[in-house]
């Protein structure tokens, strides 16, 4: 009802800094904003994980803001970060669906 969704991922580290991960989350975001009638994509991630934001923002997507302690991970309780895009973000872009 809501016409959002979350997208994510994950990435053994021998394959990292090669743009794999930013060039498949356009595409997602592209199929998603063909093929629904989705709103909103969002992520989120571990606010210190510098790499893994910097894939949400080579998608296109925007940061909104920090959900403070949010998640639970292995070393602990953790911020995140929030991003989105919107349909119409994504089509003002010139990404038409």
């Amino acid at each position: 009802e809501s016409k959002r969704l979350e997208v994510g991922y994950a990435l053994h580290d021998d394959f990292w800094n090669k743009g794999i991960v930013a060039e498949a989350t356009r595409a997602v975001i592209d199929s998603i904003y063909a093929n629904t009638d989705m709103n909103r994509i969002e992520a989120l991630c571990v606010s210190d994980h510098t790499r893994s934001y910097r894939v949400m923002e080579k998608s296109g997507m925007q940061f909104e803001g920090i959900l403070r302690q949010a998640s639970m991970m292995k070393s602990g309780i953790c911020d995140m970060r929030i991003y989105s895009i919107l349909r119409e973000e994504h089509e003002r872009a010139g990404n038409h669906s």
